[in-house]
Formats: structure tokens, sequence, C-alpha cells
């Protein structure tokens, strides 16, 4: 925890962090909101679970590679090349004629994602002394509410009055104007001459091999079994898994602290990440197609129903710091992750014909759960630990998120697939769509054009079958978060007063030799 910063130009780079970390979120969003619209026009809908997890795939892999050079060398360069890389994914996205081309461009966006998200909240955690970060930290976490109330509404409208590769185009100007506002004002101070040890580049290899392996495994299952491929590609997850572990316990500078998952805080707030974000990533892309396949929604329909959510976790997230620094952080971790599966539980009447009602209500109180849990979670665990290891810290638990949103989209996304597959299959008579595959009649739902020349009896048809599917991805929605619920009760007694960062932050130089300066 350094000294304060120079202050002039402080509230500005903040700013410029918040248009960085809205890159993210607004992506997230729209996207999420336009993907029925994209699978209609492209005609892709038996690879989207592809589309969704290229993106996570690529960024968590990024993750801990980028908050490891932010530690061992600064952070400045590896956000800017972040925000680089992910303004080229997203203009190249903007072009794709072809499901196969826009999962490749995702997949780049997702390396930047993953330099910019882990190391913009490390900035944060630099900028600011810990009361203040529980306050900054509670906006940030917002950010992605507000981002979310503005995303789905702006993705919709833009699907409708244009088209949907605009979607990706929003990214350029945010981007652009934080780059700038980056690049001239924040200065981190030139560090000590030291000797590092070599980057583990072992870490890198064997951490990417476990988690392609193991999502290929996935998309490799088939409805009924499990392919031979699929097994083999599994096994050899588990063993690079335990290798990548054997080899980060030895390093002399590990890619990932895996040590530090001894401390029971770690513990639980990777366990929570990792299965609550999941949630989020598959119930941001399945939840639209419900109300647009199912219900026959439009674009700006199917984005406005998740903004209940977005809502909910702004306002709770700006309260989670007040709240922290009066009662501490479990009841607060406990009370949002209550608040998480109650929410979601809402949602599972959804799938066999409950009330419409129901779901603006529950994704708002689930919506209230993440704001408070997650800005608990992060400032809590910030604290932990000293300086040197804040970024890499800060990366393991953005990395936890992201393996659980990576396998959650993978695994739910072939139970709807795979689902989908038996229901259409015992329809007759289903209309053809050139290079839509097996799925193709049911993205006829999706497209605003399209399923208007249907014949009622086929169009009701295909709607009973897409509801049918989507019933078990929200059971298994509601499971996952009654796992995060249990983990969350294991967290330990701690205060905004007297947790660890007592005894871990001892060993940083007053001053704050690591934190940024700001130009005057």
């Amino acid at each position: 925890m350094g000294a304060d910063p120079v202050l002039p130009h402080k509230g500005l780079v903040t700013v410029a962090l918040i248009g960085t970390t809205a890159l993210s979120a607004l992506d997230a969003n729209i996207v999420g909101t336009a993907i029925p619209s994209i699978v209609g026009s492209l005609h892709g809908l038996g690879l989207l679970p592809w589309l969704l997890t290229a993106f996570l795939l690529t960024s968590t892999i990024s993750i801990p590679l980028a908050s490891k050079l932010a530690d061992r060398h600064a952070r400045k360069p590896v956000l800017l090349i972040g925000i680089v890389l992910f303004l080229i994914g997203s203009a190249l996205c903007g072009v794709a004629g072809s499901m196969e081309m826009l999962i490749a461009y995702r997949a780049l966006q997702g390396i930047g994602v993953g330099c910019v998200v882990p190391v913009t909240l490390t900035l944060i955690g630099d900028l600011y002394r810990t009361e203040e970060r529980a306050r900054i930290q509670g906006i940030f976490s917002g950010v992605w509410g507000v981002a979310g109330v503005a995303g789905p509404a702006v993705g919709g409208a833009i699907v409708s009055l244009w088209s949907w590769p605009w979607i990706f185009l929003i990214n350029v100007p945010v981007g652009l104007l934080a780059m700038a506002i980056l690049g001239r004002y924040l200065r981190e101070p030139a560090r000590p001459a030291r000797s590092l040890p070599p980057l583990d580049w072992a870490g890198v290899g064997l951490l990417s091999v476990a988690v392609t392996a193991a999502l290929l495994a996935l998309s490799l299952s088939k409805a009924g079994g499990v392919s031979l491929p699929a097994l083999t590609l599994l096994g050899g997850a588990v063993l690079t898994t335990g290798a990548f572990v054997w080899v980060e316990r030895r390093a002399a500078d590990p890619l990932v602290p895996v040590t530090v998952l001894a401390m029971p805080l770690l513990r639980v707030a990777v366990g929570v990440g990792l299965l609550a974000d999941g949630l989020i990533a598959t119930g941001g892309a399945y939840l639209p197609v419900l109300v647009q396949g199912v219900w026959q929604g439009t674009p700006l329909q199917a984005g406005l129903a998740l903004a209940p959510l977005s809502l909910g976790w702004p306002l709770a997230s700006t309260f989670a710091g007040r709240a922290i620094l009066r009662w501490g952080y479990r009841p607060v971790v406990r009370t949002g992750a209550t608040a998480i599966v109650l929410g979601t539980a809402g949602l599972v009447p959804l799938g066999v014909g409950g009330p419409l009602w129901l779901l603006p209500l529950t994704l708002f109180v689930q919506g209230l759960g993440f704001g408070l849990a997650y800005t608990a979670l992060l400032l809590a665990i910030q604290d932990a630990v000293p300086w040197s290891q804040r970024g890499a810290t800060t990366g393991l638990y953005q990395f936890a998120r992201n393996i659980g949103a990576t396998f959650s989209s993978a695994a739910l996304g072939l139970l709807l697939t795979s689902g989908l597959s038996s229901e259409l299959a015992r329809l007759p008579n289903l209309p053809l769509v050139a290079g839509g595959g097996q799925l193709g009649p049911a993205s006829l739902l999706l497209d605003l054009h399209a399923r208007v020349t249907l014949p009622p009896a086929i169009r009701d048809a295909l709607i009973g079958a897409l509801a049918a599917a989507l019933h078990p991805v929200l059971l298994a929605l509601a499971a996952l978060a009654a796992c995060a619920g249990l983990v969350s009760l294991f967290f330990p007694r701690l205060t905004s007063s007297t947790t660890v960062s007592t005894i871990a932050l001892a060993e940083e130089p007053a001053g704050g030799v690591g934190s940024p300066t700001l130009t005057q």
C-alpha cells in the first residue's frame, strides 16, 4: 500500500482506467445481446459455444502472463499493449464474413482483455490506500453494471437500426481516448536495478496446453456419451495441470503464485470466482436466446432483459465499500453470495413457462449479490499480499473467474446444443438452412426476418424444442450458484482494520516505492 500519488491528474487517470474497464464490460454485454442476431445472420448456432469460449480461452491464458509481466517490469506498457490488441480485434470482428472468422478475431480480442482487466485492477490497488480503495473499487465494480445497463440497450438498438458489426466498432473511440490519457499522464517510477530470475516459460506453456486441452475435450463430447478423443484430451489436461502445479511450486518466479492458496482467504476468493463467473458468462449469453428465441422478442428487448442485473450491481458495489469498513469483509461476502443463490434459483421456472416478471426481479437480486461479493473479495485479496505480489494475486483471482466462465460456457453450451439436437430430431418436416447444420432450423427463430416466414405449426414446434433445451441450462446455473454460496461460508473472519495486510504489507517500504506517479 503505497503513498498517495501526485494529485492533479489522479482523477483523470482513474477515469481513463474506468474507460479501459468499460471496454471489457461494454463488449461483454453488447456482444451477448447481439448473439442471436449474429447466429441468425451467419447461420452458426452449432458454433455458438466456440464464439463464447474462444474469447474466454485466450483471455484466461493471457491473464497470468500479463499480471506477472506487470509485477516484474511495469504496469503501464502491459496495459497499453492489451488495449491495442483489443482494438485491432474489435476492428477485425466488425468485418468478419463468417462465424469461423468471427471466432478467430474474438480470440484476439480475448488476448487484449487478458492484459487490460487484471492490470487495471492492480493499478487501482497501487493508486489508492485501503480506505480509499473500498470506495474506488466499488465504483469500478459498478462500471460493469453501468455498462451492462447501457450495453444491452445500445447493442439491441445498434442491431435493430444498423447491423451487428457495429457493436464491435464502438470499442474503438473509448480505447483510443483511454490510451491517450494514460500515455500522457500515467508515469511509473524507475525501479531499482535488480536481477530477475528467468520468466517462467515452462509454466506458460503447461498452462496453455492444460486449458486448451480441457476446453477441446468439452467441445468434442457428444450427446449420450464421451468420445475417445475427448477422454484422451481430458486425461492430458489433468496430467498437464498436475505438471503445471509441480513446476510452479519449484519455479524461482512462478507464473501463478499457487503457494498463496495456502491462505484461507485466497482459497475462498478463488473458489467463489471460479463458480460464480460462469453465471455471468453463460447467463448473459443464453438469457437473450430465451427472450428472443422462445419469447420471440426483439434484439432490443433481449438486451433490456439483462438490465436489472446491471442495475443491481453498481447499486450494491457502491454500498459495499462502506459496508466493509463498518462490518468487515465476511458479512458482505456472505450476504452477496446468498443474493446470488436466490437470484439464480429464480431463473429456473422460466424454462418451463414461468411468469415473465420473474426475470427482471431475479436478475436484480443477482446483481445485488455480485456487487457485494465481488467488491469485498477483490479488496480482501489485494490487502492480503505486498505490492510485489499484488499484480500476480489479482491476476490469479481474475484467472479463476475466467476459468470458471470459460468452462461453464463450454459445458453449458454443450448441454444446450446436445439437448437441442435431440429435441429437433423428434420434429418432422423442418426447413433446411444452408450452412446451418443440424441446429440450423432453430437459428431461424433468432432471425427477425426469417422467423415470420415460418408456418405457425413449425414455429411453435421450434420454440418448444428451444425452451426444452434451455431448461437444463437454467438448472445447471442454479447448481453453480449454490456451490458458490457454500464456498463463501468458509470466508475467514476479517475486518477492514485487522486484515492480513497489517502483516503482509509490513515488508513494503514506506513511501510506496512501487506506486505510480502522475505527470503535472
